[in-house]
């Protein structure tokens, strides 16, 4: 749940600074950070910081879920100190709620050899606190796993099942392989002939060969390293029902 309370006065003001209660077991650095960007730092009219408001309101529900305070409040109201002072002071009223833990994991979706392998790129433990992040990173570590067997187009949707006497969360990360492809076209756009030399070397996958995610990567990686490009960008589309088209979009260094 998110609220935002009643503005302090209808002129111009500032927002000087932000203040934070209830907040006992959330790391406060992180919630800080995350309204920060979207904090202006002018005069702004009463529409515009009810538009804050709401906005700061969202950015810290989102960054509470984020680090497993699943069922987090946060009200945020103005407050000015003086009638006649030229700022106003937003303050964050936060319930926690108890901090979501993680339990079970597993994989569907696939036969027990990959599931096992899948398994091995989540990078979520069972016990641990959830965090968003570490959420986001083994849902692209479990489709990497069958896209480094040919699975480009995999699809991996995350279930959650809250548990109603305890405060765990249990994850099923179900997968969608797709037909295993092969590579039927590379692209590279915005390079010279030299440039697309490098990059085709550097890829290693070759057309007819079987998609491989993770060779692209550190092939990327590598015409980084070089100092060659400026900018290297990967974008891949179907071509066919078992081929794959790759686009390499590259900015060349300057001399």
């Amino acid at each position: 749940m998110v609220s935002g309370g009643e503005l302090a006065v209808a002129r111009s003001l500032r927002i000087k600074r932000v203040s934070y209660w209830g907040v006992r077991t959330a790391p406060l650095a992180a919630l800080r950070q995350a309204v920060a960007p979207i904090l202006p730092s002018g005069r702004l009219s009463a529409s515009r910081r009810r538009l804050v408001v709401r906005k700061v309101g969202v950015r810290l529900q989102r960054a509470l879920r984020g680090l497993g305070y699943l069922r987090a409040t946060v009200r945020v109201t103005e407050h000015q100190p003086g009638a006649h002072t030229s700022f106003v002071v937003l303050r964050v009223r936060v319930a926690e709620g108890k901090r979501f833990r993680i339990g079970a994991l597993d994989v569907t979706g696939v036969g027990p050899a990959i599931r096992l392998r899948a398994l091995s790129g989540v990078k979520l433990r069972s016990g641990q606190f959830f965090d968003a992040g570490d959420l986001r990173r083994s849902t692209a570590g479990v489709a990497t796993v069958l896209a480094d067997r040919g699975h480009a187009f995999v699809r991996v949707t995350v279930g959650k099942i809250l548990h109603k006497s305890r405060p765990l969360m249990d994850l099923t990360f179900g997968v969608r392989p797709g037909p295993v492809v092969k590579v039927g076209r590379i692209v590279v756009l915005g390079a010279s002939a030299t440039g697309t030399r490098l990059v085709l070397r550097a890829l290693l996958l070759r057309r007819g060969s079987r998609y491989h995610r993770t060779t692209l990567h550190r092939g990327l990686a590598r015409l980084r390293r070089t100092g060659a490009f400026e900018r290297l960008r990967l974008t891949e589309s179907a071509l066919g029902k078992k081929r794959v088209k790759i686009v390499v979009r590259a900015v060349e260094a300057k001399p």
